[in-house]
């Protein structure tokens, strides 16, 4: 892992281009992965707190774990040690690498909580414990290109919401109470559209409703 570098010329950070920016869990801090690495800022008060330089561009996507040292990143593919189908989760402190997975197909998003990580691939979501980072579920969804996918930040109350298997649907696993509830929405969230303010209410009196029983 390339460590931080100095300063770029103006020149230089002008031919700079932004790749993807991702906040962490709490909205505390973000990554800004460029064709020139990666940075993690925090917000308050807003400074730089890592930055790791790669001329070759080649990272793809870097989730960070809340404030700590510990961040995910996948490849943009031009390089064999940095493909789109692996995953690493590093630990920055300690400059060591936790995991790595690989996988068939390329990676379209990773998310993380204090005790799982969350692979989303095209058809396909895996769902990691940190503790033993063992594989403890996976379920199946509609092509899902854009990797959407949300996994809650409460300890007491894991649960995670992917596309479903079908247009429309929303799948939602609540890992405390091993439930799984489908929901059907009449917006598309994998091809577009947005579900609007009286939408979304229903869907989370539905949400809210139906917990109170687990699916069997």
């Amino acid at each position: 892992m390339a460590q931080a570098g100095a300063g770029c010329s103006n020149d230089e950070e002008d031919a700079v281009e932004l790749l993807s920016v991702n906040w962490n869990q709490d909205y505390s801090c973000f990554t800004a992965v460029t064709t020139n690495g990666f940075r993690i800022f925090r917000c308050k008060p807003f400074q730089e707190h890592l930055r790791r330089v790669e001329q070759n561009g080649l990272f793809g996507i870097v989730e960070a774990l809340f404030r700590t040292n510990i961040y995910s990143f996948m490849g943009r593919g031009f390089d064999k040690n940095y493909p789109q189908n692996k995953v690493t989760i590093w630990d920055d402190n300690q400059n060591f690498r936790l995991a790595e997975f690989s996988y068939s197909s390329d990676i379209r998003a990773v998310k993380m909580s204090k005790g799982y990580f969350v692979v989303v691939l095209e058809d396909e979501v895996l769902v990691y414990s940190f503790m033993g980072l063992c594989l403890v579920h996976q379920a199946e969804t509609a092509p899902n290109p854009k990797g959407l996918c949300c996994l809650s930040q409460h300890t007491g109350a894991q649960v995670m919401a992917f596309p479903g298997v079908s247009q429309g649907q929303v799948c939602v696993e609540y890992y405390g109470m091993k439930a799984t509830n489908f929901y059907r929405c009449s917006f598309d969230p994998v091809n577009g559209g947005e579900m609007v303010l009286d939408e979304f209410f229903r869907f989370l009196k539905c949400s809210r409703s139906r917990s109170r029983t687990p699916t069997t």
